[in-house]
């Protein structure tokens, strides 16, 4: 294996960011329990929706409305979302297509709520959406999506944990490559541990 291939290699089998947000077909999920969470409080237009995602993404982020709006006639289009007429008598708001959640959305919500978050870079950003959409959920199922982040976090605990052994036995690697890598690994799964922390905090205020 040529050298920058192995290091390709390393950098994303042991210490691939917890962090990184990959937005490809898994993102195309993420940005519809967006919006079904969104609408879920209210009808609104794409481009309130576009904004309020760019804020929740940060400031690294972005969303581009090539992207939300042929997602959002997707949507309409499978049945989740549908136009809605405002009755306030505001011009400006008539002019701007709005959207409304529809039964067969809500079903969709609560479902994609629910689902256990996939092991994949895209796991903590869904989890964010998740957690900013708890208020349409009653407390057992509020209960299950925190049991389920924990989960997640305690088998990325114990993957790092193997990596660190097998960085340790790893023949290609030099001591200084080895320490490095290590330290990297340190670095996440310190963030980890703090997360899970957290986590058994907020488990403890929620009946169960």
């Amino acid at each position: 294996m040529p050298p920058h291939a192995f290091d390709t290699f390393v950098s994303h089998r042991y210490i691939e960011s917890i962090y990184t947000i990959a937005f490809d077909k898994g993102g195309t999920t993420l940005y519809e329990l967006f919006v079904l969470g969104e609408l879920m409080d209210r009808p609104m237009h794409g481009y309130m929706l576009s904004e309020i995602l760019t804020h929740s993404l940060g400031p690294l982020r972005s969303v581009s409305y090539g992207t939300l709006y042929p997602m959002m006639r997707r949507m309409e289009l499978d049945g989740l979302i549908a136009p809605y007429t405002s009755d306030v008598e505001d011009d400006s708001l008539r002019k701007k297509k709005q959207y409304t959640i529809t039964a067969k959305g809500r079903a969709d919500f609560l479902r994609r709520m629910l689902q256990p978050l996939p092991t994949s870079s895209e796991a903590l950003a869904l989890f964010h959406f998740k957690l900013v959409n708890l208020h349409h959920l009653k407390e057992t199922d509020i209960r299950t999506i925190w049991l389920d982040y924990q989960r997640h976090l305690l088998e990325q605990i114990r993957e790092y944990g193997d990596n660190i052994e097998r960085i340790q036995q790893h023949e290609h690697l030099s001591t200084i490559e080895q320490q490095d890598i290590l330290r990297a690994i340190d670095h996440t799964l310190h963030l980890l541990q703090s997360d899970l922390v957290w986590v058994n905090i907020q488990l403890k205020d929620i009946p169960g």
